[in-house]
């Protein structure tokens, strides 16, 4: 098993690298990464190099607040005015307007100006660094899919980050795309995440 916060390879039930939960909801694959993909990229994932890397951005992610705290922040004063807490009947909302299909999200599509591996080793770096956990990885003959966890904070619900990178040597296309599920607006929150991702995968430097 692998931890795919930072790509050690672990067993039990934390990583001993960087402490987060190996579980088999989103926080650990096994392997990371498909070996017998196509796509070059996963040679430069799995190589040790790629790991440190990636490590030393995960260890940057500080304690952020979550949406769910924020919100059981504002409990006591709330209650007093309403008689009831927030956090429940926010929490009750977000499941029923998913359902309903409610949500929210941004799409960007660009070209970065750095090879598909750079390109994707900076991606991997980038959320890491800002604490979003990777879900999945789907690899094809000429690029991959990155899914990864959009943490929830005071302006938005947890949601998904989706980004499709394809080769188009020298550079890489990228499209990226965020959705939050039971929200309408989420005040800057995925256009902010877009701009680090694109910002982040054009600038950190990588050794591939």
């Amino acid at each position: 098993m692998y931890c795919s916060n930072c790509g050690t390879k672990a067993q039990g039930k934390f990583c001993w690298q960087c402490g987060v939960p190996l579980t088999a909801h989103g926080h650990a694959l096994a392997p990371p990464f498909d070996d017998s993909a196509p796509f070059d990229l996963v040679a430069v994932g799995r190589s040790p190099e790629a790991r440190e890397l990636v490590a030393r951005h995960a260890a940057q992610a500080g304690k952020r607040l979550t949406g769910e705290e924020f919100l059981k922040a504002f409990d006591k004063p709330f209650s007093a005015l309403a008689g009831i807490p927030i956090s429940p009947i926010a929490t009750v909302a977000q499941k029923v307007n998913a359902r309903l299909g409610v949500k929210t999200g941004k799409e960007r599509v660009a070209t970065i100006d750095r090879p598909a591996r750079e390109t994707f080793l900076a991606l991997l770096c980038s959320l890491a660094r800002n604490g979003q956990l990777v879900r999945a990885l789907h690899t094809a003959t000429d690029g991959c899919v990155v899914e990864a966890v959009l943490p929830s904070d005071m302006f938005a619900f947890e949601g998904t980050i989706l980004v499709t990178l394809r080769r188009a040597d020298p550079g890489t296309e990228v499209r990226a795309s965020t959705i939050i599920p039971g929200q309408l607006f989420d005040w800057g929150k995925s256009n902010a995440c877009l701009d680090t991702l694109l910002t982040d995968m054009r600038n950190i430097p990588v050794m591939v």
